[in-house]
C-alpha cells in the first residue's frame, strides 16, 4: 500500500480527521507516516502508558497476510488463502489491526505495512532534504536486523535460538508464546532449511592457514620458480636454438611453457 491510501484508511479506522495524517510530508512534519500517526494518537488516545494489545504475533501476522491478499500484486500463495468470495474489505482488516494498539505500536505497524522501518527507527533532525543530506551522517547509526529485534523482544534469547533452527517466523512466534514449561527443545529437524555458517575467506586462504603458508608467500615462491626456469638448461643437456629474428623474450616464454 502507498502512504496516501493507507493514511486515509487509518484515519477512518480511528475516527480522526484525515487531514492530520495527510500532512506527513509537509515542511513542518517528520516525513514519516508512522511517526505522525503516533503523535496524533498520543494527543487523542485514552489508553494509559504501558498498554499492551491483546493481539498475538501470530494474529498480527495473519491479519497482515489478509491485508496483503486485497492487493493484486501479492503472491498467489497468499491470495489463495483468502478466496475472493470470502475476502474482507481493506478497512475492517485495518480496524482489527490498529484499534487495540498503543500509539507507538501503531506507528511501527504502519511502517511495517509500508515495508520501510527506517524513517521511524532513524528519524532525521531536519525535514528539508538539503539540510538532511548535508547534516546526516550515514555511518552514525547501525541498522537493526531481525536478530536484533528478537533479542530485544526476548532478552533470554530463546526466540532467537528457536528461529535459527526453525527458520520460520510463524513457528518461532508460536513456540515463544507457548508457556515456558510446555515449549519444545530448540533442535534442528529434517526438512527444515537452516542457516549454515560459512568461512569468510576463500578455500585457498583456508588451506594456506592450515599449511602455515600465506597466499603472498605462495605467490612469491611461484614467481621465483618461473624466473629460475628461464635459466635452467633443457632436459637433453642443451638449449634449443632460437628461430631467426625471434625476440629473446618470446623464446624464453616458449621454453618455460614446454616445461
Amino acid at each position: 500500500m502507498q502512504e496516501t491510501r493507507l493514511s486515509h484508511n487509518i484515519a477512518e479506522a480511528f475516527g480522526v480527521n484525515k487531514n492530520h495524517l495527510d500532512q506527513w510530508m509537509s515542511e513542518n512534519a517528520s516525513g514519516c507516516l508512522g511517526e505522525e500517526l503516533k503523535l496524533v494518537l498520543e494527543r487523542t488516545s485514552t489508553t494509559v502508558g504501558g498498554h499492551i494489545s491483546h493481539l498475538s504475533i501470530a494474529q498480527v501476522d495473519e491479519l497482515l497476510d489478509e491485508l496483503a491478499s486485497t492487493s493484486g500484486y501479492t503472491h498467489d500463495s497468499i491470495r489463495k488463502k483468502y478466496p475472493q468470495v470470502k475476502r474482507r474489505a481493506r478497512l475492517p482488516i485495518i480496524k482489527d489491526l490498529f484499534r487495540t494498539l498503543s500509539p507507538i505500536d501503531a506507528g511501527f505497524l504502519t511502517q511495517i505495512i509500508l515495508r520501510d522501518l527506517r524513517p521511524i527507527l532513524y528519524p532525521l533532525r531536519e525535514t528539508h532534504y538539503i539540510a538532511s543530506l548535508m547534516g546526516h551522517n550515514s555511518t552514525s547509526v547501525k541498522m537493526l536486523t531481525k536478530e536484533d529485534a528478537m533479542s530485544i523482544w526476548d532478552p533470554s534469547k530463546w526466540m532467537l535460538n528457536a528461529y535459527r533452527v526453525k527458520a520460520t517466523f510463524n513457528e518461532t512466534a508460536q513456540g515463544f508464546e507457548t508457556p515456558l514449561g510446555e515449549r519444545d527443545r530448540n533442535v534442528p529437524k529434517f526438512g527444515i532449511p537452516v542457516a549454515v555458517a560459512t568461512f569468510p575467506v576463500s578455500h585457498q586462504t583456508c588451506f594456506s592457514s592450515i599449511s602455515g603458508r600465506s597466499p603472498s608467500l605462495r605467490r612469491e615462491e611461484a614467481r621465483d620458480k618461473r624466473l629460475r626456469s628461464f635459466e635452467t638448461p633443457s632436459k637433453c643437456g642443451r638449449k634449443p636454438s632460437m628461430t631467426e629474428n625471434e625476440p629473446k623474450s618470446t623464446y624464453k616464454f616458449k621454453q618455460a611453457a614446454r616445461r
